[in-house]
């Protein structure tokens, strides 16, 4: 057990029904808008994967998305996926570790509250998310949080990507 969870306050009520578990899910996930115009793939949600989500019974912790941080909605400046890793990768990579520490101190409060943190997942060969995971593998690492498992999702084959998220939510 980690000092992490030994510090773990008493809870404040008896029945709480809350299942303790939770994941990461990259922003576009829950929320296509913040898209590079063209790219949606859905009118709104990720629908399948939202649904292997609601069905394993866990908390959905939507990860912020670096290219709609750092760049902005309107990435057409910033040229093809290529420009945007590079841009994510290069100038910007101070920015995207703030947000692989930031999402380490939330995996960490999450731990010292007794919840199982089941993973992290993230769009295949994104040029946003592929930055921010590999970010937070290190500073997941540098952590001690090497156990939490990055599962990627495929960005066109949707009912694999619900089939990823509901092999690990229900392991």
């Amino acid at each position: 057990m980690t000092t992490e969870q030994t510090a773990r306050p008493k809870p404040l009520f008896k029945d709480d029904p809350r299942s303790k578990r939770v994941i990461f899910v990259p922003h576009c996930l829950l929320n296509q808008n913040a898209r590079l115009d063209g790219s949606a793939r859905h009118r709104n949600v990720m629908t399948k994967a939202l649904e292997a989500l609601t069905a394993g019974d866990v908390g959905i912790i939507q990860m912020p998305c670096p290219e709609l941080k750092i760049i902005g909605l309107d990435r057409r400046g910033a040229g093809p996926d290529l420009l945007i890793r590079e841009t994510l990768e290069g100038g910007k990579a101070d920015a995207v570790r703030a947000m692989a520490e930031e999402l380490t101190r939330e995996v960490k409060e999450y731990r010292r509250y007794g919840f199982s943190v089941l993973g992290v997942t993230y769009i295949e060969e994104s040029p946003g998310c592929e930055p921010l995971t590999n970010a937070m593998r290190k500073v997941f690492d540098e952590a001690g949080l090497s156990d939490i498992p990055f599962v990627s999702l495929p960005e066109h084959r949707w009912e694999e990507g619900a089939a990823r998220i509901r092999d690990l939510v229900t392991e």
